[in-house]
């Protein structure tokens, strides 16, 4: 069953969300705002997307929180040693590290561990 799962985590892994992808940055920057700032609004991160929604000039992700709430706890422990901002992948920010560790954190774990859940003992 481990050699499943770390056959599942390395293949899930060895993909990278697109920095740029809308969906990605919002949810990304919303966890950010969270565990940086204490704030649920994406003010710092809204040029980056636009999956987007404003009220009176504040900028929401207009996406379902989970996946944020899910990266939270690896969002916080990170942001404590190298914190991120709304810089651009090419302004030499760490956004792009940020991203794969909130991979790594959400998708690729919980899916190796449904993956190792679904083998046959």
């Amino acid at each position: 069953m481990l050699l499943v799962f770390a056959l599942l985590a390395v293949t899930y892994g060895y993909f990278l969300q697109n920095e740029y992808s809308y969906n990605v940055v919002c949810r990304a920057g919303l966890t950010a705002n969270i565990v940086q700032h204490g704030r649920v609004d994406i003010d710092d991160y809204e040029h980056l997307t636009e999956d987007k929604s404003v009220r009176n000039g504040v900028f929401y992700c207009d996406k379902a929180p989970g996946m944020s709430f899910l990266a939270a706890p690896a969002a916080f422990l990170f942001t404590a040693i190298m914190p991120v901002d709304g810089g651009t992948p090419d302004e030499g920010s760490r956004w792009p590290i940020f991203l794969y560790l909130l991979t790594l954190t959400t998708s690729v774990i919980w899916s190796a561990f449904a993956g190792m859940a679904l083998a046959p003992s």
